[in-house]
């Protein structure tokens, strides 16, 4: 045992927090634990099955969608990017594994001009019919505008903008087209609207995949410079010995374990009221409550220097330097990310996960329809600025502090890395790369022994996806 950590004889009060904390954890970390028991089941649900149809997977798709058409729109510029679009467009097929995947396909098929694939198809779902009841009609109407040809009401279209998003923005397209109640003006604005659009979230993707694969190179040798001195000893713990009882971190973490139960079990009353919005607001006011929280250490009676120590909450080597070190260990991350990615995705796609669920909802908030600037505003500023201050306050600062109290270094990274993965809503897909970021963020902090490197890096990782989901 050496200094960091403190051995005492579990009290009453300490055994109450630790069986609070394990029940919080478990609620919490229901977006890991659900999918895996589904899977362990069999076969999806029909509700499991249409629950993907809806929020943030269904955002993934149309994303997808988009990036195809706009891939298409450039693709006799280049074979390069013709091969880029056909490995986009395999991915998709196989990434798109619930009920709406067919008619998806049969709409992407005849928009790309895919005559063989839209004809194979629609010969398929002549032969399956309709899955179920809930697909029964937008069967009906996809057969009516592809196989025989007939043009929709203006109901019926707006029944598929409905069920299939972007995908039914292209059938409205292609009915426009057909029909002869629309006029060729319109059709072609709505043709070019499209067009410009797609054309844009391809470009964007391009600059962003070339962006990605130079970070990731420079982000490899820092990560071999950083081993280096790691293994000849030129880089070490910075943390202290504790100044205050670590069981005060403990309780202060589970405290906000706690409040964070509450808010998610009230999120979906609250979003049902109010809208898709209603999580984002209910995740502003739970952040706006932890400066309180904050403060339960002092009033049990810790120092405020001990306890800022304690928690990183130090200039460290200066807060240039503490700055700058994130946004490069977010490049360092990135092989890593990589690597797991690769190895980890197509394992999980096997055994029956689906991978547009590793989506985080907050792209809702700021791609759904009807997202408004106001709220777009609200969820850039939580995402960016609020969540990296809360989060590393508490998984960096109280949690990982009460661990290495009782563990090793590296028994306490893990530890930290998994329960932050596990509680992001992401569920299996997002947890190998949500734990590799957990992991680069607590190295930091042992690292460092201020919370400075790793907020600035978890702002730059957060600040970079958000940049890229506008975008596109």
């Amino acid at each position: 045992m050496n200094s960091l950590q403190v051995r005492s004889r579990p009290s009453a009060r300490s055994i109450a927090t630790r069986a609070i904390f394990a029940a919080c954890l478990v609620f919490l970390m229901r977006p890991l634990w659900m999918p895996i028991i589904q899977i362990g089941r069999g076969p999806q649900s029909e509700e499991h099955a249409k629950g993907i149809a809806s929020g943030a997977p269904s955002l993934v798709f149309d994303m997808q969608a988009r990036l195809l058409v706009g891939l298409n729109e450039i693709a006799g510029s280049s074979r390069m990017i013709s091969r880029t679009l056909e490995s986009q467009l395999k991915a998709a097929e196989e990434q798109d594994t619930s009920e709406l995947a067919p008619y998806r396909n049969l709409v992407l098929y005849h928009h790309l001009g895919l005559a063989d694939a839209e004809a194979a198809q629609i010969e398929s779902l002549r032969t399956s019919g309709s899955s179920s009841d809930s697909t029964e009609m937008m069967h009906a109407r996809l057969m009516d505008l592809y196989d025989a040809g007939e043009a929709l009401d203006e109901e019926s279209i707006m029944e598929l903008r409905a069920g299939l998003g972007y995908y039914g923005k292209l059938a409205s397209l292609h009915n426009m087209q057909a029909g002869e109640a629309a006029g060729a003006d319109e059709a072609e604005k709505v043709a070019l609207e499209i067009a410009s659009r797609a054309y844009r979230t391809a470009v964007v993707f391009m600059a962003a995949a070339m962006a990605f694969i130079l970070a990731s190179i420079v982000g490899f040798f820092i990560l071999l410079m950083f081993g280096l001195s790691v293994r000849s000893g030129s880089i070490r713990s910075a943390l202290a010995p504790p100044q205050t009882k670590p069981e005060l971190y403990l309780e202060t973490f589970t405290l906000y374990f706690a409040m964070m139960s509450i808010a998610h079990w009230i999120a979906p009353s609250l979003a049902s009221r109010i809208g898709g919005s209603g999580g984002i607001l209910v995740s502003f006011g739970l952040q706006l409550l932890v400066p309180v929280l904050a403060c339960y250490p002092l009033l049990a009676g810790a120092r405020r220097d001990g306890l800022a120590a304690d928690l990183g909450l130090v200039r460290g080597k200066g807060i240039a330097v503490e700055a700058v070190l994130g946004p490069l260990a977010y490049m360092a991350t990135l092989p890593v990310i990589i690597f797991s990615m690769i190895a980890i995705l197509p394992i999980l796609q096997k055994l029956g996960f689906d991978i547009a669920g590793g989506a985080h909802p907050i792209v809702g908030s700021l791609k759904g329809e009807g997202a408004r600037p106001l709220m777009i505003a609200l969820t850039l500023f939580v995402a960016v600025v609020m969540a990296p201050l809360v989060e590393e306050l508490m998984f960096r600062g109280y949690f990982y502090r009460a661990l290495r109290s009782r563990w090793g270094m590296i028994a306490s990274v893990a530890i930290s890395a998994a329960v932050f993965a596990g509680i992001h809503p992401q569920g299996p897909i997002g947890f190998p790369l949500l734990f590799v970021i957990g992991t680069t963020l607590a190295v930091l902090r042992e690292w460092r022994g201020s919370l400075l490197a790793s907020l600035a890096a978890h702002a730059t990782t957060n600040a970079v996806s958000m940049m890229v989901v506008m975008a596109m």
